[in-house]
């Protein structure tokens, strides 16, 4: 699976299945660890455990620095 990420634990267990194409830092909000992923091509959020909180459909999420997500539905780097 090279080029994928993916969480292990220090038994070095796959907590996270490996199979995003990258994984931003885990941040606290709202009760939830999570973080924000990219797989093929498209953003979603998962928890510490790898399940989706946000499906992988977005072109780009970005969270502020209060916590909250921004969700951007369309792709806004096209011409």
């Amino acid at each position: 699976m090279e080029g994928k990420y993916g969480l292990i634990n220090d038994e070095g267990e796959v907590v996270v299945p490996i199979i995003y194409d990258s994984i931003e830092d885990f941040k606290f909000y709202d009760k939830l660890w999570t973080s924000i992923a990219e797989k093929n091509g498209k953003f979603g959020l998962i928890d510490y455990e790898g399940n989706t909180i946000l499906p992988f459909i977005y072109p780009a999420l970005k969270r502020e620095a209060s916590g909250k997500l921004v969700v951007f539905e369309e792709d806004n780097n096209q011409n």
